[in-house]
């Protein structure tokens, strides 16, 4: 069981984790190119770029209906729909939209681990960073904390 979790998780749409991963693993020969990325590991990550969620042919209902985004549902619809709008008015049309539920759901997902993985009375610090893709802004921080909460962590701050 675990003590302490101090983590940095990925920042929405801010860095595209997975291309210096693809340089790492190049290197030690364990892929050959970007083609490999995905099927050895990409596919296992945190969606938080436009590039995975796209890749993934994310769908915005299957997201919403996903249980791990249940306590976020509704400020997530919105959200999702505005980027889904503004993305209209965008010639490379990113999927910023699938992008951001797919990385609400995916933190949902690791914080139920740790929840499970964590003693009682255990303590976390997370370094959250915020997003505003095609400057709609995505209220991340506030998300999280919603999401821990129904995680039945406890004691919140931020």
């Amino acid at each position: 069981m675990i003590d302490v979790v101090i983590t940095s998780p990925p920042y929405a749409n801010n860095y595209d984790y997975a291309d210096a991963l693809r340089f790492e693993m190049t290197f030690w020969g364990d892929v050959t190119g970007w083609g490999d990325i995905h099927d050895a590991v990409r596919k296992y990550l945190i969606v938080s770029s436009s590039q995975h969620s796209s890749r993934e042919k994310l769908k915005v209902n299957d997201l919403l209906d996903e249980d791990a985004v249940q306590p976020i549902r509704n400020e997530l619809s919105a959200v999702m729909q505005q980027l889904a709008e503004v993305r209209e008015r965008h010639g490379g049309k990113k999927h910023y939209h699938t992008m951001i539920g797919a990385y609400c759901r995916d933190i949902s997902l690791v914080l139920r681990q740790l929840r499970i993985a964590c003693k009682p009375g255990s303590r976390m610090c997370w370094v959250i960073g915020d997003s505003a893709p095609y400057g709609v802004y995505c209220p991340i921080e506030k998300l999280d904390c919603r999401t821990c909460s129904s995680s039945w962590f406890q004691k919140l701050s931020f």
